[in-house]
């Protein structure tokens, strides 16, 4: 049995969650940007930027660091923050028939996984 300590649920804003279990952490669509998305016309609200180098401060500090981010949309797909993270954090996106959007994860310079519809995935043991 796990306890509190072990597992940890947080909200970031918009759509980003973090979930820390043991040594590993998830992050899932990253948004901290501060100019916005879709040329400045949308915004966090509540705003959300001062999280930033917290939230980046976390991928580090865990052994085992992933980022699901859902789809290419610039409140999902923050790539101002994804510079920012540590090289061996792992970007986890679905398996689209076009791979665009994987493609432009992968200039980041971090690895990426695509995950398939039914495909069953294990961050960590237990996780």
């Amino acid at each position: 049995m796990t306890t509190l300590v072990e597992k940890n649920l947080k909200f970031w804003g918009h759509n980003c969650f973090s979930v820390t279990f043991g040594n590993t952490m998830l992050l899932t669509d990253p948004w901290f940007s501060k100019s916005g998305a879709f040329f400045g016309s949308w915004f966090q609200y509540p705003k959300n930027h001062h999280f930033q180098s917290k939230v980046l401060d976390m991928l580090e500090t865990f052994e085992n660091s992933f980022i699901f981010i859902s789809h290419e949309h610039q409140e999902h797909y923050d790539k101002e923050f994804l510079c920012n993270v540590k090289k061996n954090t792992t970007i986890i996106i679905p398996s689209y028939k076009d791979k665009s959007f994987k493609q432009d994860c992968e200039s980041l310079n971090l690895k990426v996984i695509e995950i398939e519809d039914t495909e069953k995935f294990s961050l960590s043991k237990g996780f």
